[in-house]
């Protein structure tokens, strides 16, 4: 337990985030179907979260992840947006990964 605390971890987690959310996006709709599809989310999802996507301006894998948890605030189903949010770092990685 400790080890979590320790700057050494802290600070290569962070590296290893940062690394991640600063990957490009070249083609947003495409990446975001295949993130939607990936996570096992539903089809009628993916307009809402391109929408928040877009509106949020950041055109990385750093923002699909905002654009997940930004939508996910959208929805009125609790256990699905908490699910979205909860896989929001997962969507990012999976982008930073194909980039």
């Amino acid at each position: 337990m400790a080890s979590f605390l320790a700057p050494e971890y802290l600070n290569g987690a962070v590296a290893r985030l940062e690394a991640s959310a600063g990957a490009p996006v070249a083609k947003p709709q495409d990446t975001i179907t295949a993130v939607v599809k990936r996570l096992g989310f539903p089809q009628s999802h993916i307009d809402g979260i391109l929408d928040h996507f877009i509106k949020g301006g950041q055109v990385t894998a750093g923002g699909v992840a905002q654009a997940f948890t930004s939508y996910s605030q959208t929805i009125d189903d609790a256990d699905v947006a908490h699910e979205m949010d909860a896989k929001a770092i997962e969507a990012m990685e999976f982008v930073a990964a194909s980039a």
